[in-house]
């Protein structure tokens, strides 16, 4: 998970970089920039929210990874163990991928799908793994 948010920061960073010499992507960027939304009293553009989410799913990605790791290594030294503490806690990071997937798949944004889909993958596999997996059977 850590990989995607970083990979999504490095890429919005990228893409900024681009749009500096690529003379269509900054006429995109300027038709972003021109169109604003009154929304509850703001009026953002859409080029403020394509960097506000862009940037704050980059940010999410990394809090949940450094999370789960937080998450693991307090369990590791509990009496449940850290199977069970990321296993939880993949099930409530899998509630939020399904949203994002969704609606991924609602605005049809491919690197979405994919990105969510792969993560979800992840997460079963750990929520799975938790369930499946004896206590005490394999430690790290």
């Amino acid at each position: 998970m850590a990989a995607f948010g970083v990979g999504h920061f490095n890429g919005f960073f990228m893409a900024n970089r681009a749009a500096r010499t690529d003379a269509k992507l900054t006429a995109v960027i300027k038709v972003m920039e021109d169109h604003r939304a009154d929304i509850m009293g703001f009026t953002p553009s859409m080029q403020d929210f394509y960097e506000y989410f862009s940037i704050n799913f980059a940010i999410m990605m990394m809090t949940l990874s450094f999370l789960t790791f937080v998450a693991y290594r307090l369990g590791k030294k509990s009496s449940i163990g850290p199977r069970a503490v990321i296993g939880a806690l993949s099930m409530v990071n899998l509630v939020g991928m399904l949203f994002l997937f969704g609606s991924s798949i609602a605005y049809g944004i491919p690197q979405g799908i994919i990105a969510c889909g792969m993560i979800i993958v992840l997460l079963v596999s750990c929520i799975l793994s938790a369930w499946l997996t004896k206590p005490g059977v394999v430690t790290a």
